[in-house]
């Protein structure tokens, strides 16, 4: 949405520098957004693989009966 509204609004003749910089920092804005949003799920994914690693990695408890 936001490429192609900036590519609308940079072609329109009756658009202004400030409507240029508007649209220019609401597309920076949400590409940051949306790398934060990927760093987080990639960090959350790692830190779950680590925990199940852990899990299935804990030494296993014998029941002897005397």
């Amino acid at each position: 949405m936001g490429n192609t509204y900036y590519q609308t609004l940079s072609q329109s003749p009756s658009s202004t520098m400030r409507d240029l910089s508007i649209a220019q920092a609401a597309e920076n804005r949400h590409r940051i957004n949306c790398l934060a949003e990927g760093v987080g799920v990639l960090l959350g994914g790692i830190i779950a693989a680590i925990g199940i690693h852990g899990l299935c990695t804990l030494p296993q408890k014998h029941n002897e009966r005397s």
